[in-house]
């Protein structure tokens, strides 16, 4: 899990999986999470040469050999061994096929989405439908919160339950707005710790449900805006109701800026297609007061 949380493509090491009891890697091959061994182009320099930066593993007449490929760096070539190279890629999609039947979640794709990937839908008692979520890596808090404001736009109202290897490190503050935003994070590491993914939630959510109470209560958090700029990210153009959502109007109040010229319309079809130049114009401009 915690090689998981922290770089995008994750691999273990075959000095790091001799850490792990052979169950523990018997039940990760089996399920397909922990994939076949292969041989890696750069290592970690190996611990019994002492310090120093990664190597870049080639063939030599004498065998495998480590070096050190930066000219800011003085170092002799090392002879490694095939323990020292080999690496077990961890299959992310494999990992959510686990999670999804260790939970009893509904979902069948896998599409990572800068880090954000969906799992499905599951029923909580008391709660109701809930949207399931898997962040990874989390490095920074930076990242986290970000990856939140593109789920606003499109869970609404329903409670999210936000999946991470690792607990989360938050600040109050981003804590109380992911509370208020109906959104709970919950980490795997507890339950992958006795070889399976399957979390409580009713205890998380029973958690969270008080929490968000409180916090409205106190008015002490404003919830997560959403990321409108998503919205358009990348599109020279846009129908009037995804312009709509971008500068939080009505779809009548966007055609009539439409037709009075204030945003371009691009090309003469139908549907109308709105310039995302414009939109992004009229959103640094003063808005006129809702008629």
């Amino acid at each position: 899990m915690k090689l998981v949380d922290s770089i995008e493509l994750p691999v273990i090491l075959h000095s790091e999986a001799a850490s792990c009891s052979a169950d523990e890697l018997a039940g990760l091959r089996a399920r397909g999470i922990l994939r076949p061994p292969s041989k890696a182009d750069r290592i970690p320099r190996p611990k019994r040469f002492g310090p120093g930066p990664d190597v870049d593993v080639h063939d030599g007449p004498a065998g495998q050999v480590g070096v050190v490929e930066d000219d800011d760096y003085h170092y002799e070539p090392i002879f490694l061994t095939d323990e020292d190279t080999w690496e077990y890629p961890i299959s992310l999609p494999h990992l959510v096929d686990a999670i999804r039947r260790d939970n009893g979640i509904d979902g069948a794709h896998f599409r990572n989405d800068n880090g954000l990937i969906s799992v499905g839908q599951r029923s909580v008692a008391g709660v109701g439908l809930v949207g399931v979520y898997l962040s990874l890596p989390n490095g920074s808090e930076d990242s986290v919160m970000a990856r939140c404001r593109r789920l606003i736009p499109i869970v609404g109202e329903r409670w999210i339950a936000l999946l991470t290897p690792r607990i989360l490190d938050l600040s109050r503050e981003d804590l109380g707005i992911l509370t208020t935003s109906r959104i709970v994070t919950i980490s795997l590491m507890a339950a992958a710790g006795k070889g399976h993914f399957a979390v409580n939630w009713d205890e998380a959510f029973g958690h969270a449900a008080r929490d968000a109470g409180a916090f409205a209560s106190a008015g002490t958090a404003k919830g997560v805006e959403p990321d409108l700029e998503r919205l358009i990210e990348g599109k020279q153009s846009v129908g009037i109701a995804t312009a709509a959502r971008y500068l939080e109007r009505s779809s009548g109040q966007v055609e009539r800026l439409v037709r009075d010229g204030v945003l371009k319309r691009v090309g003469q079809g139908r549907p109308t297609q709105v310039s995302t130049a414009s939109l992004r114009t009229r959103k640094g401009t003063q808005e006129e007061p809702d008629s």
